[in-house]
């Protein structure tokens, strides 16, 4: 599977990730599904989502409809379940559609491994 279609916001906790994926939901709103494992909506409008924005902060992965949307943001990569993650961004993979996921890099620049497990399948 390639993974031309992911961008990785990866860095330290607290060091704006969430911040970017949200100016970026704010410039497409229309096109961008944004799926957050970390906090709640009413927690990101506060940080600055438009309400246009659409959010899914409490539906299983799997169940998440994501046709209607030309990039899905995924907020963030360790906090849910790894597996049901892989599966999700897979599925967005082979609907052709973008992945902005954010990540949190350890202390000494590693990230995760869900990308290397994804371009072995």
């Amino acid at each position: 599977m390639s993974l031309n279609n992911i961008i990785l916001l990866s860095g330290r906790p607290e060091n704006g990730n969430t911040q970017m994926l949200i100016a970026y939901a704010n410039m497409h709103p229309a096109s961008t599904l944004y799926i957050s494992l970390a906090c709640a909506h009413e927690l990101l409008l506060s940080k600055g989502l438009k309400l246009e924005v659409v959010v899914i902060d409490k539906v299983p992965l799997k169940d998440a409809l994501i046709d209607n949307y030309e990039t899905i943001c995924i907020d963030y990569l360790e906090v849910g379940n790894k597996d049901d993650i892989k599966k999700f961004i897979l599925k967005v993979l082979k609907k052709n559609k973008k992945v902005i996921l954010a990540s949190y890099m350890k202390r000494y620049g590693k990230v995760s491994d869900i990308f290397e497990e994804i371009s072995e399948d």
